[in-house]
Parts: C-alpha cells; structure tokens; sequence
C-alpha cells in the first residue's frame, strides 16, 4: 500500500514538473508591431530616420543653396551661399566642378567649413581662368571633433564706404571665436559685380566672449548694396 502511494505522488510530481508557472521557463515576450495586412514583425528601436545622433543623408538633403556667377579681372567666379536647414553642426565639404559651353570640365575644385552651425548660412567661393557655363555640386558632412559651433553665437552688422564694406562682428557666446571670416557679396541693384573677404579678430585672431571687433573688405567695382556672411569656429575642448 505504501508503495502504491509512493509511485503515485511521484507520478503527480511528475506531471506538475512539467507545467509552466512563468520564470525562466516562460517563453520570451516579442515587442512587436503590424503592418496593414496584421502581419508582425520584429520591432526596431526606432525608424532609421527618427534615430537621434548625427545623420548626414539629412544635413546634405537640407541645405539650402543660392548661387551667383560674374566676372572680373580675366576670372570667372561661382558664389554658392549655404543655408544649414538641418539641426546638426558639422564638418562640411563642397565639391564643385565647372564645365565650359561643350560640356567639357575646365576646373574641379573644393572647400571645407570646419564647423558649419545649425541655421546659419556661409558663402563659398570657386574661380577660373576659363569660362563656365554650366556646374555641378556635390556635398559630405561629418561630426564635429576638433572644432565646435559659433557662428550661431556672433551678431554682424555692416556699413557702407566708398569703395568698401565696414564689418563688425560681436561675440554673444561663451567660446573665443577663432579665424572668423568675413565674405562679403557687392551689388549693383541685383547684379554681383565684386566679393572679397577679410578674417576679423584680435592679435590672437580671435572675437572673445563679449567683445566686438572690426574689419574692412575693399571693392574695385561701383557697388549700392552688400550681403555679408561669416564663418568661424571654436577648439572643441574650450569651456
């Protein structure tokens, strides 16, 4: 009888063994999501385009551009004004090639904006000895790592001479601005006639915090109007 009772408790032991009660056992719970067709698949942290950090598909697809071509002094000059639309500071490269009337490639040339902010616009210039009559952009962006963004913290303003641009360039941040250049666009009604630049800063070519400085950029055209645009940029490191 005792025996009877044995194997049947061991028979019921057994059996409960093998039910699931959750733990370790349970089975792993998928975090899932349904298209239209109530089809599942497997969930992602977020959509590729909603990801936080740098995206560079979305700085270059958000730049806006705005160009100028004249001619002076046996040159030919191609003005590309960027706006950066996207919310990234970075590291911006602008690749251009100018073509003649046949099609043919009479210059290939770059330039790079060591710290191009968010929402601020600079002014990138490419020349030639030949004329163009048709050019190509390309643009790369990459992270900020030796440099950090100013440009967004500097107020400009400007004054017309007789054959010059008067810049003034005020520091409203808290990093020194270093190299911080001016490129100035001179018109005549809405015709580009002349652009020129000069860098702005002290005798360490910088703009500190809170302080203004000047500088003038000369014309050899008969110029009414300007437009002005600065680039600068800060060490990375610096509080």
């Amino acid at each position: 009888m005792k025996k009877g009772i044995i194997l049947l408790l061991a028979v019921l032991i057994a059996a409960l063994s093998g039910c699931s009660f959750g733990g370790n056992n349970a089975p792993a719970s998928n975090n899932t999501k349904s298209d239209q067709n109530g089809q599942g698949s497997a969930t992602v942290a977020a959509d590729e385009n909603d990801q936080p950090g740098f995206n560079e598909d979305k700085i270059v697809k958000n730049i806006k551009v705005t160009s100028y071509t004249y001619s002076s002094y046996s040159y030919n000059y191609l003005l590309l004004v960027l706006k950066n639309n996207s919310k990234f500071n970075c590291k911006f490269e602008a690749s251009v090639d100018l073509y003649d009337a046949k099609g043919n490639i009479v210059e290939t040339k770059s330039q790079t904006v060591n710290a191009f902010a968010a929402g601020t616009e600079v002014m990138l210039k490419f020349d030639s000895k030949d004329k163009f009559k048709k050019y190509e952009y390309q643009f790369s962006a990459s992270e900020l790592t030796y440099y950090t963004a100013v440009t967004q913290d500097l107020k400009t303003t400007s004054n017309i001479a007789t054959d010059k641009a008067i810049v003034s360039v005020t520091n409203n941040g808290k990093k020194a601005a270093m190299w911080t250049k001016a490129n100035v666009i001179f018109f005549k009604g809405k015709k580009v006639v002349y652009s020129n630049l000069t860098y702005i800063g002290d005798s360490k070519n910088e703009i500190k915090p809170g302080k203004t400085q000047r500088g003038q950029v000369s014309c050899y055209e008969k110029f009414d109007n300007v437009k002005v645009y600065v680039d600068s940029y800060a060490k990375a490191n610096e509080s």
